[in-house]
């Protein structure tokens, strides 16, 4: 029976800036998200830097998120990687990223919607080459399901089957370099 305040990327600033107030009048608020993590990939972190900057005691209880348990489940290596959430949603500029990420040795983990992962896995083929992938969907959900392959194996993959936000892990960059004799000197 507690009040709740409507808090999406829409209306970030202006809702902090309410809960702020509330705060400051000793009321105790509770961040939640229904789908993914409070600021990381959501919203969250225009609040979390108005209450620092307000001196506001901020404290963090870990709950569920998508992107550990999907690099888990990958099978890929976890001992070191990276994180990006969301490439962008042009794809000149999502190329762009993805041109910057791909010689990372690290286990890349994206966020993806189901209306741009087939683009978005095009252009990951196109630009990293054939690297392992695990497409997680639904994590903790009834649904829940692992994907696993290479990038070229889902050129002719039916996309459409695959509802609900997808974290997809890709392993990092492997190819070892030779060094040539201008390389030693």
């Amino acid at each position: 029976h507690k009040p709740f305040i409507s808090y999406h990327e829409h209306n970030e600033q202006e809702a902090s800036e309410k809960i702020i107030a509330l705060l400051k009048e000793n009321k105790k608020i509770a961040l939640t998200s229904d789908a993914g993590y409070p600021g990381i990939s959501d919203p969250g972190s225009i609040l979390i830097k108005h209450c620092i900057e307000n001196q506001i005691p901020v404290s963090v209880v870990n709950g569920s998120n998508a992107f550990i348990p999907a690099l888990v489940g990958s099978g890929l290596d976890t001992s070191h990687f990276y994180f990006h959430g969301f490439l962008s949603s042009k794809e000149s500029d999502r190329k762009k990223e993805i041109e910057e990420l791909k010689n990372k040795k690290e286990t890349m983990i994206f966020y993806e919607s189901p209306h741009r992962i087939k683009q978005t896995i095009n252009n990951l083929f196109q630009i990293l080459g054939n690297r392992k992938i695990s497409i997680a969907r639904e994590i903790t959900k009834i649904h829940e399901e692992y994907i696993y392959g290479e990038l070229s194996e889902f050129n002719n993959f039916d996309f459409e089957t695959l509802k609900g936000e997808m974290v997809l892990v890709i392993e990092g960059n492997k190819e070892v370099k030779s060094l040539t004799d201008q390389d030693i000197i």
